[in-house]
Parts: C-alpha cells; sequence; structure tokens
C-alpha cells in the first residue's frame, strides 16, 4: 500500500517564495514583456499568468499600504515614515538555512558563488506637513515606452511605481477616495474613483511601458472626473510635451498639483522646473544602498 507524505514549508521557505513571485513579477511587466514571456519567466502557464499576478501584486501592496505610513513633503501634519522590505544577497555561510536556491542552482559546483538571502529595507520615504483639506486624489501615471529605461536596481516604471503606491498610502491613512489614469500614447482610467486601496494598488502594480508619451489626453480626462478640491498627482519621467504640462498645471478646478518626477537624465528634471511656480515638484531616485527617495525640488524664484 503506498502512503503520501505532505512536505510543509518553513516560514523563511514561504517569505522567500513570496518574494521570489514579487520580484519577477515586478521585472517582467516593469519591462513590458508580453503574456507568454511573463509566465516563463514566473514559472506558470499562460492561463494562470492573471491569478500569479494577482497574488504577486497582493503581496507587494499589503506590505506598502499595510505598514507605517510614507508620503510626500508638504501633504502630512506629522513625520512619516515607510519601509518596504524586499530580499538581499550575501555570500553564503556554511550551514546557513537561508540559501538562496537560485545561486546553488548556477553555480553547483562552486560555493563561493552561492549566495544566501535576508530582507532589507529598500524604500524609506519621511516627510512632513499638512493634508491640504483635499476630498479625492486623482494620480496620473506615465507608463510609456520611455519608463522602461534601467535606472538603479529597477526601471523608471518601478520608482513611478514606488511614488504612486506611497500617494495611495497617503489617501488610505486620511480616506480619501482615489483614482488612476493612465496615459502613453493614449489616457485611460485605469481604476475609477473609490476607496478600494488594494485594489488600486494591484492596478498600479501590473502596469506596463508602452507607446509615447500623451499627457494632454490625461490632462483632458483628469476635467471629466470633477477635480474640485481635489489633490492632482502627475507622476512621470519628464519627457512631456511643454503645453500639456502647462495645462495641468493650470487646473484651477484642482486644489494642488503636484508633480513627481523619475528621470534617469538630468533634462526630466528640467523639463518639469517650467511648471515649479505653480506645481510642488518632487524627485524620486534611488540612493547608493537601493532605497528609493523622494525629495521636493525648490520652487524656481
Amino acid at each position: 500500500m503506498l502512503s503520501c507524505c505532505h512536505l510543509s514549508l518553513t516560514p523563511e521557505s514561504r517569505i522567500s517564495i513570496v518574494f521570489w513571485r514579487i520580484r519577477r513579477a515586478e521585472i517582467g511587466t516593469n519591462a513590458g514583456l508580453n503574456n507568454q514571456q511573463l509566465a516563463e519567466l514566473m514559472g506558470v502557464a499562460e492561463d494562470g499568468l492573471a491569478e500569479a499576478l494577482k497574488r504577486a501584486s497582493e503581496d507587494k501592496v499589503r506590505a506598502a499600504l499595510w505598514t507605517t505610513l510614507l508620503g510626500f513633503k508638504g501633504l502630512f501634519s506629522s513625520k512619516s515614515a515607510l519601509d518596504i522590505q524586499e530580499p538581499a544577497y550575501k555570500r553564503w555561510k556554511p550551514y546557513s538555512k537561508r540559501l538562496d536556491p537560485s545561486s546553488t542552482i548556477k553555480s553547483p559546483d562552486d560555493p563561493r558563488k552561492w549566495r544566501e538571502q535576508n530582507l532589507a529595507t529598500t524604500l524609506t520615504i519621511e516627510s512632513e506637513g499638512e493634508s491640504g483639506g483635499f476630498t479625492k486624489l486623482i494620480i496620473l501615471i506615465d507608463c510609456s515606452g520611455s519608463t522602461i529605461k534601467p535606472y538603479g536596481s529597477k526601471t523608471v516604471l518601478g520608482y513611478i511605481k514606488d511614488a504612486a503606491y506611497s500617494l495611495i498610502a497617503y489617501a488610505k491613512k486620511l480616506n480619501l477616495s482615489v483614482a488612476l489614469i493612465g496615459f502613453s500614447s493614449n489616457a485611460w482610467i485605469i481604476a475609477n474613483e473609490s476607496k478600494d486601496y488594494l485594489k488600486h494598488a494591484r492596478q498600479v502594480f501590473i502596469l506596463k511601458p508602452l507607446g509615447t508619451t500623451n499627457l494632454g489626453n490625461a490632462v483632458q480626462l483628469t476635467a471629466r472626473l470633477r477635480p474640485d478640491r481635489a489633490l492632482i498627482a502627475l507622476l512621470t519621467d519628464g519627457y512631456v510635451a511643454p503645453e500639456d504640462l502647462l495645462q495641468l498645471s493650470e487646473q484651477t478646478q484642482a486644489n494642488k498639483v503636484i508633480a513627481a518626477i523619475v528621470s534617469v537624465e538630468a533634462r526630466g528634471v528640467e523639463n518639469m522646473k517650467a511648471v515649479s511656480k505653480r506645481a510642488d515638484l518632487f524627485e524620486v531616485r534611488p540612493d547608493k544602498t537601493g532605497k528609493t527617495i523622494i525629495s521636493m525640488l525648490p520652487k524656481s524664484t
């Protein structure tokens, strides 16, 4: 008679599986892989990709939205910060239980190349300021083809997503409704206005870079959402048409307009400074250790 044995995973093994699932999903979506390529990267059948992405996105955004609050300077009434932890690798110590299996697969005969996995803080943002009396948050997310550029340990789009998570966390803290607009060659509603913060963040997670940059259509779409007393946040690499940028900054119905720029080259930031007198500008960038830093840029004089 045959008997079955059930293998149980240790907590460390579960953590490793979860973070690898998140990491592969992030790499694949931010690099614009098609569904077949993304399924192969994540090690699932193509018909199981949607469920795998859903699980990965939930794991990621729960860490972003349900831990200590993070935000942007000038939007909060007290200091706040959020740490998001992701895998960090260092040389494996003999008998350590944190051995990264992928390193042994790549170099089975050379233990010097084996790595162990630990959790390290990769996203830390601190801020202080006033909430501003907003009734809703409208986020315009640039996912054009230029956001596929590598930047630090991610792509530009990866850091744009980090900024989006931080703003959604801000809305959750203050119980504000959120609407998401994506733009590349065209603009579209990513998520309708609601307080389903987890759903909004999941939609951000699966965005891919594609096409050109048409901020103008996104601005027109924003006007349809009745942005009275709204915080309008533009997340972009800065390569947008000047006239579209000016039109956004002149949204007189909006309570406040801000822009967060993720730019590999200085030109992206310089482009955005044209509206710094009307909109608060923030720069999103990695530091030398891989952490995501969001800092406010000075106003033009």
